[in-house]
């Protein structure tokens, strides 16, 4: 690479780049889709961008970015650019170098990229970088694209991890308890964002989502029960002292340690205040949540105080802990289906639709049918419209008459999918309904590499890879 190019990382370094890159992914939604700004922010903080920059005697400019994300063994491109002029320079191909060094040095085995078929230059270059087409899926039904799916295999020191093979899983399969579940401690602000009408409710809004589907588990520190008492306005009562009562509770270590502990984190999060002894109660305060993460050892914190996020590469690199603020819970809705009809050998027609809701009820009598208790139903089988962000739900109708249904989840932290299949077997088209069913599930799961669903139907639990 000349050396007035650049490749940066790090939040400190790419955030002022970020408007540069949002402006860039817009300009080319055909090839890169939408993505919003905190979605960005969120790549950045958890150094999942690298940035192009041309060192000129006025100062940096962008010239790309790399956006990517990863999740052992596998990691996935997620968006690729450089501008037009510094093209056919070799400046795309260092990017991608830099994060297969990364990778392979860290151990990972694969790299995926999704690129549509119509995209040919892009296509081309996957190519040439040695990412081979594994498979091809089916896009949006607005483009109805298809997707060619790249691969490249790393050459890792570590490209076949042991299998894992024991006398509870003879079949190697990675399996999640609910022990495994990360345990994350809550800032106060993210509780305020509940509210309907706050700026982040949605994100809010999908974390606690997210909790109920089994993705994390939540909790407070006793700082947030302390912070309440401090602002409350003498005499009245603040409604969310009550509301952290539902959630277990950790209380900070009070001992030479944490005051270690905590002055460490100060130089980390506020230099610039601690130097001149300028930490406010609130500071204080921000620096007992994240030092109450690390003593107990929870999987990490999450915020939407700037000054944490800002420094969460840090404290992640120091004490293994994340940082991350709500939207890293929104997770991507799957491609929506539209209307699918088909036609059996004996001259019936079934419809397969999103399930909306006024059709839950039609749903909720099916289960009810096939003996499931109205707990399973409402804790995992029928997940309402309002979660539409971590769940889908389709059924197969023959006619007024519904046969089948399906809900699957997105991806949980350990990289499995939980999907349902409920069928009535009384039905002649309950053979087709479970094929369309089967079919679309697999069609629409995991574009970004091997998967692992959890099957489960009205009776049986399957593992399927």
């Amino acid at each position: 690479m000349p050396d007035f190019f650049e490749i940066i990382s790090g939040h400190n370094r790419t955030a002022p780049f970020l408007d540069d890159v949002q402006q860039a992914a817009d300009e080319h939604r055909n090839s890169f889709g939408f993505l919003a700004r905190s979605v960005y922010e969120e790549f950045a903080r958890r150094d999942r961008l690298y940035v192009l920059i041309e060192n000129t005697p006025n100062g940096h400019r962008y010239a790309g970015h790399l956006l990517f994300d990863r999740k052992f063994p596998h990691a996935k491109i997620v968006q690729m650019f450089t501008l037009q002029k510094y093209r056919r320079c070799g400046l795309a191909t260092k990017l991608l170098n830099h994060l297969k060094t990364s990778l392979t040095q860290d151990g990972f085995t694969s790299i995926y990229a999704r690129v549509a078929e119509d995209l040919i230059d892009a296509n081309a270059f996957w190519g040439r970088q040695q990412f081979y087409v594994q498979r091809i899926e089916k896009g949006g039904t607005s483009r109805n694209r298809q997707i060619l799916v790249h691969c490249h295999e790393l050459a890792s020191p570590q490209l076949f991890p042991s299998s894992g093979i024991n006398a509870d899983n003879p079949l190697g399969l990675a399996t999640s308890s609910s022990s495994d579940i990360p345990l994350f401690l809550l800032d106060l602000n993210v509780l305020f964002d509940v509210s309907p009408r706050r700026p982040r409710h949605d994100e809010a809004t999908s974390l606690f989502q997210a909790e109920r589907r089994n993705f994390c588990r939540l909790a407070i520190s006793t700082e947030i029960q302390k912070e309440l008492r401090r602002t409350a306005h003498q005499g009245k009562t603040d409604p969310m002292e009550s509301f952290i009562n539902i959630f277990p509770s950790f209380p900070l270590f009070q001992d030479d340690d944490s005051n270690t502990l905590l002055e460490d984190l100060a130089s980390i999060i506020f230099p610039e205040k601690i130097e001149h002894s300028q930490l406010s109660s609130n500071d204080k305060s921000d620096l007992r949540h994240v030092a109450t993460v690390i003593q107990r050892k929870l999987a990490g914190l999450i915020t939407n105080d700037s000054k944490i996020l800002e420094a969460a590469q840090k404290i992640t690199d120091k004490y293994g802990i994340e940082v991350i603020s709500p939207s890293a819970f929104s997770l991507e809705e799957s491609t929506s289906l539209g209307n699918n009809i088909f036609e059996t050998s004996d001259d019936s027609t079934l419809n397969f639709l999103e399930v909306s809701s006024t059709e839950e009820l039609a749903v909720h009598e099916l289960l009810s049918k096939l003996k499931l208790p109205d707990s399973a139903i409402s804790m995992g089988w029928l997940p309402t419209a309002a979660h539409r962000q971590i769940s889908t739900r389709y059924a197969v109708w023959d006619n007024s008459i519904l046969v089948g249904y399906l809900t699957w989840s997105a991806r949980d932290h350990a990289g499995n999918v939980s999907s349902r299949i409920a069928v009535d077997e009384t039905n002649p088209q309950a053979r087709n309904t479970a094929r369309i069913l089967l079919t679309y599930l697999l069609e629409q799961l995991s574009p970004n590499g091997p998967y692992q669903v959890q099957l489960e139907l009205t009776s049986v639990r399957l593992r399927i890879e």
